[in-house]
């Protein structure tokens, strides 16, 4: 159904985008804080970043929008599968290839 759609992909976007935002102001944080040795600081920022996920409220982002138990399940799903690509992307242009 494209309402369903609708809905799933917006609280898709909406929980990305929180646990993004809070994400990329753990970081900024953390870097702002660190000694320059950029490689070290890589890898413990993304360390912290994969650490901070797990602590993320993410159904919380959820609260207020109507959603089905489904429609929640792959909302979540989405959301988790693009913020692990957006890890993954930060940790290679973070860390030179052969340290991968």
């Amino acid at each position: 159904m494209v309402i369903t759609e609708s809905c799933v992909l917006l609280a898709t976007e909406v929980v990305y985008a929180r646990a993004m935002e809070a994400l990329a102001g753990d970081l900024a944080i953390y870097f702002a804080a660190g000694t320059h040795q950029p490689l070290d600081n890589a890898r413990d920022a993304i360390t912290r970043m994969l650490e901070r996920t797990m602590e993320l409220p993410l159904a919380t982002y959820l609260e207020g929008l109507s959603l089905t138990e489904a429609e929640t399940d792959e909302a979540m799903s989405r959301s988790l599968a693009r913020i692990g690509h957006s890890i993954q992307l930060i940790r290679a242009a973070a860390l030179p290839s052969q340290q991968l």
